[in-house]
């Protein structure tokens, strides 16, 4: 559902200024959980930051496709695919712990 909005968004501000701004709204959920202490805070600002993957994929693609050449590209979206996975699996082997 994020990834509509957050095509949409790089298709007309460039991928540049739409993760900018994505960066910005999650820094804004971050902000808002830290300082206000309620749960609808917090239910709020984790909206916020946690649409971040979902929503800066096609602006992170549209970045991918025109930063590497056309022989490159598959090359790039598995390195995107594999350094994002890397946290996440080390992540999940130390909460095994």
């Amino acid at each position: 559902m994020y990834s509509f909005p957050g095509g949409y968004a790089s298709d007309k501000l460039g991928y540049k200024r739409a993760l900018l701004l994505f960066n910005v709204i999650a820094m804004a959920g971050y902000v808002v959980v830290i300082t206000i202490p309620s749960w609808q805070a917090v239910i709020f600002g984790a909206v916020l930051f946690v649409s971040w993957t979902a929503i800066s994929l096609p602006a992170t693609m549209d970045m991918v496709s025109s930063v590497l050449p056309n022989n490159k590209r598959t090359m790039g979206v598995s390195m995107h695919s594999f350094v994002r996975r890397i946290p996440w699996l080390w992540g999940r082997s130390w909460a095994a712990f």
